[in-house]
């Protein structure tokens, strides 16, 4: 009987501590909360990677510490959409608003991709292009965040 519990812990262990990671949002203004900070937080690396990349093209900036902020930020926003998307939304209006949310954070994603993967190419004028093309998802992010920041 022993081994039979050990086998059952040892296999209900690694679910319980997957699910444990994902706290989910109680109430309607703390899932509007987690919206806020997803959106600013997407807005800033879509406008950290412009900015890099504006240098770049006007100035001349090396490529190395570029390709790093460039990848640095895909980085940040696949781990704040990954995150977002496990959140628990609590009623069908926070559904509506979630599917918005991951419908640009998947845009843009996909966008400082292409920069990046244009920057690695050499294409420094196609990584800019890439990034410009976000600049609409940047300000639907940010609508949404002002608006569910009250500010």
């Amino acid at each position: 009987m022993t081994s039979v519990r050990r086998s059952i812990a040892s296999l209900a262990l690694p679910w319980l501590l997957m699910t444990s990671c994902v706290a989910p949002a109680f109430t309607t203004s703390q899932y509007q909360a987690k919206v806020v900070s997803t959106s600013e937080s997407v807005v800033s690396s879509i406008e950290t990677v412009r900015l890099a990349l504006d240098l770049m093209g006007r100035y001349g900036l090396p490529k190395g510490p570029v390709d790093v902020t460039v990848s640095a930020q895909e980085d940040i926003v696949k781990s704040v959409a990954g995150s977002f998307s496990l959140a628990q939304p609590p009623n069908d209006a926070s559904i509506e608003l979630r599917d918005q949310v991951l419908e640009l954070l998947d845009e843009a994603q996909a966008m400082v991709e292409d920069a990046r993967i244009a920057l690695r190419q050499g294409e420094v004028q196609e990584a800019i292009i890439a990034i410009e093309a976000a600049e609409d998802v940047s300000k639907k992010l940010d609508e949404i965040a002002t608006r569910f920041s009250g500010g």
